[in-house]
């Protein structure tokens, strides 16, 4: 009995230094992956501190060749991809309502020498949401949508309509319409219902990327404060509308 009893305590106290063997060495290997990943964002800040200065003097370089050949398309896609480059890195989060439309407009710069002039972008605002403040890249990404599921695949002109406002009640409502070919109800429901249950952006479908990473990024800055709906009709367009905190300037 006291030997079977000392086996016993043996293999127990055996069990649990396989344990806490096991334990160390997540640990370590977690601690590991941490310091890799500390050494590799190092890196990539060091990169990024060489990479924008390149691609700013390729696209001037750009501008220039258009600006002696006469070619206005290269100028503006150059000026316009320069803005919005520099825009999307500055270090600020929150940011004027003005420089946000100013992102817009150049995006929309952009995609009008793709698309030959065939694309209106209209802007309204009030006066208190011009001198308000937002999130950054809040609105492209919500026009890109309009574009590429609403506009490119109809055909002829299309137009994008932008409005901003701020009520008394200290909330910013903005809108997002168009004139395209809007989307059946079915998938509209299975979109509304992945924006009322966010989860990760990853999970997203690509056609609906955007749209998530806009909802999650509004969660972070605001929680339950904040809403996107999206309202759609086959053959007449979509809008979206988004209800956050206003932030004054």
């Amino acid at each position: 009995r006291e030997f079977t009893a000392i086996s016993e305590g043996f293999d127990s106290m055996m069990q649990r230094i396989s344990a806490l063997s096991q334990q160390n060495m997540d640990i370590q290997k977690r601690l590991l992956e941490e310091e890799i990943d500390k050494r590799q964002t190092r890196l990539l800040a060091l990169q990024a501190q060489i990479n924008p200065h390149f691609l700013y003097n390729t696209l001037e370089c750009m501008k220039s060749i258009g600006v002696f050949y006469g070619v206005e398309e290269v100028q503006v896609i150059a000026e316009s991809l320069a803005y919005m480059f520099r825009y999307s890195i500055k270090g600020a989060n929150i940011v004027q309502v003005s420089e946000e439309l100013t992102c817009v407009k150049s995006y929309m710069a952009i995609q009008n020498v793709r698309y030959s002039g065939r694309f209106t972008l209209s802007v309204a605002t009030d006066g208190r949401a011009e001198l308000a403040r937002m999130p950054k890249m809040l609105l492209q990404p919500l026009v890109e949508n309009a574009l590429r599921h609403g506009l490119e695949e109809r055909p002829g002109e299309g137009r994008v309509q932008l409005s901003l406002s701020c009520g008394a009640d200290g909330y910013m409502l903005v809108k997002v319409q168009d004139d395209g070919i809007g989307m059946e109800r079915r998938r509209l429901e299975a979109l509304q219902e992945g924006l009322n249950h966010p989860g990760s952006v990853s999970d997203a479908h690509g056609d609906s990327l955007g749209l998530m990473n806009v909802r999650e990024r509004l969660a972070l800055y605001y929680g339950e404060r904040a809403s996107l709906r999206i309202d759609s009709e086959r053959g007449r367009g979509t809008c979206v509308t988004m209800r956050f905190p206003a932030q004054r300037g």
